[in-house]
């Protein structure tokens, strides 16, 4: 299922693929369910012009494309107001280690002032 949910392009296919693996198996694991939200950050990073995201034990941390991705990143955001470290290009976000939904919640609003 790794290849399956790296596989998917867009949020529909994702959900469809929740969808199919719940008639399969039931209720979905905490891991696998982290897994889809963890496509859907990838995916959502993109637009963002964040290039990685990687989900360490106590953290987050997210490398953008450049310093100015960065800057418009903090100022459309909320991010300035969260336990973060900023290394470069990179970002360590501590607030929401173990929430991937609200880091989630945070690129999309990000998303929404970008456009």
């Amino acid at each position: 299922y790794y290849r399956s949910v790296n596989n998917c392009q867009n949020e529909q296919a994702i959900n469809a693929l929740q969808d199919s693996m719940e008639d399969q198996f039931g209720v979905l694991p905490k891991s696998v369910a982290n897994l889809l939200v963890h496509r859907q950050i990838q995916q959502r990073a993109q637009q963002l012009s964040i290039t990685r995201v990687i989900h360490k034990e106590a953290y987050f941390v997210i490398t953008m494309a450049s310093q100015q991705a960065l800057r418009n990143l903090i100022q459309n955001t909320q991010i300035n107001k969260m336990d973060i470290r900023i290394i470069g290009e990179k970002i360590h976000l501590m607030k929401y280690k173990d929430k991937p939904l609200q880091w989630l919640n945070v690129l999309d609003k990000a998303g929404q002032k970008a456009t």
